[in-house]
């Protein structure tokens, strides 16, 4: 955005600003990018050893459950704590009462969430199967698959029990994560992401090509190891500053209370959220009774389609939150407006592209991505299915990230709240109808995960306008029909490289000649719809165009 289409001029401080998050974006997308990779390195471990059977849906539902319980402090910690924390060190970067205040707070939320996950922990292990059989629903006696179904239920009962270990320092983990982001420093924080990447994937390897284990105990196993590898990586990074820590429990605290207050809603909007991914698994998890698979389908196809947005929209947001928060404060609404509308404006040019590259080419991705071992054509067919449903809602998924950052760095977590809570239930309720009850299996079931964030985002924004100056329709607009136009042009070149390989006859079900033929076609692709956009002078590539004008000119 120009300061003409924002409404305002732009002042240095502004401007010093918006390339402060925008550095540290480019930053943490690098870092970031190594994490989803390691990932990515994870799942592909798992499609080789287990593919789409039924000990493929039994690793999903293992993963599902242990991470609907350790990702809600992170979800809790996130937007609670941090502008909390930062509200009472008012700013200052040295050792001194206001910061030692501060981390009075941060000690005393520790001390409780190892409290809590002690109990929590204990409580999970012993009740593990009861845990299991409310998600996954237990297999009835008399039923033609019944002792196939038991198995399978039984052997996910046993690792999730065993995972349940590395729940305490995965979660401590989210405590350490925000602690770093308060101090701005987010490349620690992701690295501690890869670090927990590669244990889940050193425990799968382990087991399954050490001791030859046929079912993803090694997946616990990992969950264990990487907990402890992230946990250690985040305290190495706070390094001197945990001298300040020291554990204890005021509940009279005013700061404490403050931090209660915040977190109630976004509680109550994770243990939503999580009832939701969980009764949206079980619809999966019966899906799998009629093709095998469903549920590790689901889940590889969401990852894949996740990786981008995990790398960009996920690490800008991390990058504008804690700009956002002070603003926010400040009541600088022009910042504020400015720093959303050219976030999701360049994330309406960056995945549009992508949408339609994973939508014209999904079959070859997941073939280059996953085919290996027991992840087979079969395999390939069946993913890519629900993978082409989650790509049509990217450019959604990642604008909702941009304007959640808005709403929790005005404090406010109520609105996401009842938003959340409505889209979930349309989430819920498009599955069970097409994935069960019209039997469209995975289709249905990502139809309802697609349509529900779709709908979230249209209403975030409709509640978003008192928050900002204004949404600048007009050149929204014009972005937008430029992008599309883009678009087309790019979609003319990926059928021209799949008539092309056609007529040589390549074999796009060979892992080797699809990847060379992704590769290909995404430089042709990517190539025609940078070109286009630029001889429409879409904004967003103009600091892109500046760079290289500058460098052909020093060359």
């Amino acid at each position: 955005m120009t300061p003409a289409e924002s409404g305002s001029a732009e002042t240095p401080a502004e401007t010093k600003g918006r390339h402060g998050f925008g550095l540290v974006a480019l930053a943490l997308m690098g870092v970031h990018l190594l994490a989803r990779f390691g990932g990515i390195i994870q799942k592909m471990v798992l499609a080789h050893f287990f593919g789409t059977s039924s000990m493929g849906d039994v690793a999903a539902a293992v993963e599902k459950v242990f991470q609907s319980i350790y990702y809600i402090p992170e979800e809790l910690l996130t937007h609670s704590l941090l502008p909390v924390f930062n509200k009472v060190r008012r700013g200052d970067e040295q050792a001194g009462p206001d910061e030692r205040e501060a981390w009075t707070l941060a000690s005393q939320v520790g001390t409780l969430q190892a409290l809590i996950l002690v109990l929590v922990t204990i409580v999970g292990m012993s009740c593990t199967r009861w845990f299991c059989g409310v998600i996954l629903e237990l297999p009835t006696p008399g039923e033609g698959n019944y002792a196939a179904e038991l198995a399978k239920f039984n052997i996910t009962v046993y690792v999730v029990r065993i995972a349940f270990i590395g729940l305490f320092c995965t979660s401590m983990g989210s405590l350490t994560y925000v602690l770093l982001n308060a101090y701005k420093r987010f490349v620690s924080p992701a690295m501690g992401d890869v670090a927990q990447k590669l244990g889940i994937v050193v425990g799968i390897v382990i087991m399954s090509v050490g001791f030859g284990s046929q079912d993803p105990i090694g997946y616990a196993l990992g969950f264990i190891l990487g907990g402890v590898f992230k946990w250690l990586t985040h305290l190495i990074a706070l390094g001197p500053k945990l001298r300040m820590a020291r554990p204890g429990i005021n509940l009279r605290c005013p700061h404490l209370r403050e931090l209660g207050l915040l977190m109630l809603p976004l509680l109550a909007g994770s243990v939503i959220g999580k009832v939701r991914d969980l009764a949206e698994f079980g619809i999966a998890w019966r899906a799998s009774q009629l093709i095998e698979g469903t549920a590790a389908s689901l889940d590889f196809a969401r990852k894949t389609v996740w990786l981008p947005i995990n790398i960009l929209p996920y690490a800008l947001g991390i990058a504008l939150f804690p700009f956002l928060a002070d603003w926010a404060l400040r009541k600088q609404k022009d910042k504020v407006t400015d720093a959303f509308l050219s976030a999701s404006r360049n994330m309406i040019f960056v995945f549009a592209p992508i949408t339609l590259f994973f939508l014209l080419l999904g079959s070859e991705i997941i073939t280059v991505v996953y085919k290996s071992g027991k992840f087979g054509n079969a395999s390939v067919d069946l993913v890519t299915r629900a993978f082409d449903v989650y790509a049509v809602a990217m450019i959604f998924y990642a604008l909702e990230i941009i304007a959640l950052q808005v709403f929790y760095a005005h404090r406010d977590t109520k609105t996401p709240f009842w938003i959340g809570l409505g889209a979930s239930v349309l989430q819920v309720a498009i599955a069970w109808l097409m994935g069960l009850q019209l039997g469209l299996g995975n289709v249905g079931i990502a139809m309802g995960f697609a349509i529900a964030k779709t709908v979230k985002v249209v209403l975030m924004w409709h509640k978003l306008r008192p928050r900002l100056t204004s949404f600048n329709w007009p050149s929204l607009s014009r972005m937008a029909l430029k992008t599309v136009a883009s678009c087309a042009v790019m979609a003319v070149a990926i059928l021209a490289c799949r008539f092309g390989a056609h007529a040589v006859h390549l074999d796009l079900t060979n892992r080797k000649l699809a990847l060379a033929f992704v590769a290909g076609t995404g430089a042709a692709s990517f190539g025609a719809y940078l070109v286009t956009a630029a001889l429409f002078k879409i904004d967003e590539l103009e600091p892109l165009m500046a760079k290289v004008r500058g460098k052909l000119r020093r060359g």
